[in-house]
């Protein structure tokens, strides 16, 4: 899906940016998808960091969701504006909405309002299947508190793994590699181990 670093590198304006278009991106590719004959909800999972997670969150939390087998997160967010907060600061997020547009962030502040608006906190309840979540405890970009927030309201069906040690970019040590390796096994455990 995304990544609060690397979105924009579609043809679509990446200023306007907002959780609900990201959502409703979702949407047009799962009705593609599902065109195909040989791809079935129960064989289909998402994978989501970080903005990515946020509109995979999002969607799953929706009255609209399709019930797919199962979700994966790295270092998902659910709350756009503390997120930025922690990056940007007090200041920045001032300077962010006085001018409506960041350098920092290349998005307008739209993108703010419109995640605030979404209010995915008060309907993760919705959310009926497994979550696998990644994040790292060092998190510079979204804080742990997002994940620990997700496993606690979608309680249950949600395996976190804090990771020690690790930022947001997973780029120390073995940390990509580790994260992968249990992303891979829990994907395999949901669809091959009964």
């Amino acid at each position: 899906m995304g990544h609060l670093v690397s979105q924009g590198l579609s043809q679509g304006d990446r200023r306007h940016l907002t959780l609900t278009k990201g959502v409703k991106n979702l949407v047009d590719i799962l009705e593609h998808v599902l065109e195909w004959d040989w791809v079935h909800l129960d064989k289909l999972a998402l994978m989501g960091s970080s903005f990515g997670g946020n509109v995979i969150l999002d969607y799953l939390a929706s009255d609209e969701a399709l019930e797919v087998r199962g979700a994966t997160f790295k270092s998902p967010c659910i709350d756009l504006r503390e997120s930025y907060l922690q990056e940007l600061g007090t200041d920045g997020m001032k300077t962010w909405q006085q001018d409506g547009y960041s350098e920092l962030t290349g998005l307008n502040w739209e993108v703010i309002e419109d995640a605030d608006a979404s209010n995915l906190v008060t309907r993760l309840g919705k959310i009926k299947v497994p979550l696998f979540i990644t994040h790292g405890v060092e998190d510079e970009s979204v804080p742990i508190t997002q994940s620990r927030t997700v496993r606690n309201i979608v309680y249950g069906i949600v395996d976190l793994l804090e990771m020690n040690g690790t930022n947001h970019h997973y780029s120390a040590r073995d940390d990509w590699d580790r994260m992968a390796s249990v992303h891979i096994g829990w994907l395999k455990h949901l669809f091959f181990i009964k």
